[in-house]
């Protein structure tokens, strides 16, 4: 809007028609009138060129305020526009903003699934080491069971333990067995059945601590029991 003009070239050429057409009349006139009534025309033709020069003057003055008024409301427009503009531009901002923080955040929940998943494998392997750890206690539970088993089948089986000894049968290896009692209960109340301690492999029987011999019945194809 400031390339507005006022348009003068109407008013210019309005104004030398005007002078022109006072300057015809008169000049038409002169010689019709005589002296005085020429003067008196002329200030006439004077007093109307003033009134259109005036009249001009308006008209130039409304273009100016009209021109004033255009520009007043571009000026408005254009405010408007750069409003606009710059509330378009703190949109596109906030949401570049908005996707880089979503960006962010899917980062972010993919690191601690990560860290999850992690966590999971560790316990996982914890899981895995201590079921390891009790196989082992377990393993050790049956090693330690088998050897009391087989200290506790080390049964006392001195001849000098027993009495009513009586021959029953042999075994299918030929070793003899025999029903007795034990003199002393500490060993077993009522009647058992077995071998006797001098009568077997020596690999099967170890003297104990107390003197008397026992007889490791796992190593033989004898059972001993109990049989009344």
């Amino acid at each position: 809007m400031e390339d507005l003009t006022v348009n003068t070239a109407a008013a210019d050429f309005q104004a030398e028609q005007g002078a022109q057409q006072r300057a015809n009349l008169l000049s038409g006139l002169r010689g019709a009138a005589g002296g005085s009534g020429v003067a008196g025309l002329a200030q006439s033709l004077a007093n109307a060129g003033t009134m259109q020069a005036r009249q001009i003057s308006v008209d130039l003055g409304q273009q100016q305020t009209q021109n004033q008024k255009l520009a007043a409301q571009q000026a408005g427009q254009n405010q408007l526009y750069e409003r606009q503009g710059a509330a378009a531009v703190q949109q596109a901002e906030a949401s570049r903003e908005s996707t880089l923080l979503g960006m962010e955040m899917g980062e972010m929940a993919g690191a601690r699934a990560g860290v999850q998943a992690a966590y999971g494998n560790q316990m996982a392997g914890f899981g895995a080491i201590t079921g390891m750890q009790n196989a082992r206690m377990g393993m050790t539970g049956q090693i330690v069971g088998g050897v009391a088993q087989g200290l506790g089948s080390a049964i006392a089986s001195d001849r000098r333990l027993k009495k009513n000894i009586e021959y029953m049968f042999d075994s299918p290896s030929g070793l003899p067995v025999y029903n007795f009692e034990y003199i002393d209960v500490k060993y077993g109340s009522g009647v058992h059945q077995g071998v006797m301690s001098d009568e077997i492999p020596l690999e099967a029987a170890t003297t104990h601590s107390d003197g008397f011999d026992r007889v490791n019945y796992s190593l033989l194809d004898v059972e001993f029991k109990k049989v009344n």
